[in-house]
């Protein structure tokens, strides 16, 4: 008998120890989730149409198509296993209408509808069909430089703006990944990395740009712009999207005067750590904010443009990121294009 219930004393203590261990792990084990949006740079698209062989005052109408595809997924700047997260592709048709007066005062207003396709890699995809953000600016001609012949070398305009949260924002709508990794601690890391995407931000905007014109010669022409978006607002889940900011650089070359010309683009893309609400997993019903995710891009560019006629204009862009860098693990943009067509008539 004393035997065997020191067998059971040894049994019990093992157990004891077993689950001690067992719940320091599950203690030292913390989970978080970061959440980053997919789509957000395509809010700076320029809205309205120039087009300079059609003298203010007068009336702009065009239709664009954009195409953007993310099927790339970073840690840092290098590649993560893709094959974790998915891919979303983003079609959207978009009517921009627009106004410039003899003052060199403009107004314009641009409406997307959109085609929002999630394809996660353990299950059918899911399609959001619907109306995006709707964008409305103003713009002034602050200064323009003419030369001997009355041509116009040299302008700069600036545009302030509003978006509008006219899209649907699903909170649920999403490609997620967890990672794990160790601590020097000791300890284990969970993270779930979301990439949302939604017809809308799901927030309030503003939005505000500069574009330096300069023709250095007869058939070139550069333009320098700079463009910030800022959101106003949170979304129905209480996260905060950080600003994002774009330099770029566009240069014309005039194969036909006034009628087809092919032009190079270069960007740089910046965007700030988002605040999002978390969950504390060791204290029940206790919440906090954190600062996460983030991302740097630049990216190439290059594009035809046709003018068959007075007033009218049709190109095709594309982009691709020459180099990108993002705070955690984010699905990122891997192509993008772009269609439209314009015409612009004087009153």
């Amino acid at each position: 008998m004393i035997g065997t219930g020191r067998v059971c004393q040894a049994l019990f203590g093992v157990v004891l120890a077993l689950v001690v261990l067992l719940g320091n792990g599950l203690a030292s084990a913390h989970h978080s989730s970061s959440t980053s949006r997919v789509g957000g740079a395509s809010d700076f698209r320029r809205v309205g149409v120039a087009n300079s062989t059609i003298a203010p005052p007068r009336l702009d109408a065009a239709m664009a198509y954009d195409l953007l595809l993310f099927d790339r997924v970073l840690q840092g700047s290098d590649t993560y296993d893709k094959a974790q997260f998915g891919s979303v592709l983003i079609n959207f048709i978009s009517v921009s209408l627009g106004l410039e007066l003899a003052s060199s005062t403009s107004g314009a207003l641009r409406i997307p509808f959109g085609i929002v396709v999630l394809n996660p890699v353990d299950g059918a995809a899911e399609t959001s069909v619907g109306l995006g953000d709707v964008h409305v600016t103003v713009g002034q001609e602050l200064f323009s430089l003419f030369d001997r012949a009355g041509t116009l070398p040299m302008s700069l305009r600036v545009r302030v703006g509003l978006v509008v949260p006219t899209g649907r924002y699903e909170p649920d709508a999403s490609l997620s990944l967890t990672d794990v990794s160790g601590s020097a601690d000791g300890s284990i890391d969970l993270v779930t990395y979301n990439a949302r995407a939604s017809m809308g931000a799901g927030v309030w905007s503003f939005l505000a740009a500069a574009e330096l014109d300069w023709r250095v010669h007869d058939s070139v022409s550069l333009q320098l712009s700079a463009a910030v978006l800022q959101p106003a607002s949170a979304t129905s889940d209480n996260i905060r999207w950080g600003t994002d900011a774009e330099l770029g650089g566009l240069a014309t070359i005039e194969l036909i005067r006034d009628a087809l010309m092919v032009r190079g683009h270069m960007d740089y893309r910046f965007h700030s750590r988002d605040d999002v609400q978390q969950v504390v997993d060791e204290m029940p019903g206790m919440v906090r904010r954190e600062r996460v995710g983030g991302r740097d891009e630049i990216g190439l560019g290059l594009g035809v443009e046709a003018r068959p006629g007075r007033g009218f204009t049709c190109s095709v862009r594309g982009r691709i990121p020459a180099w990108q860098q993002v705070g955690g693990i984010q699905l990122v943009e891997t192509v993008s294009t772009t269609v439209s067509c314009a015409f612009a008539m004087g009153i």
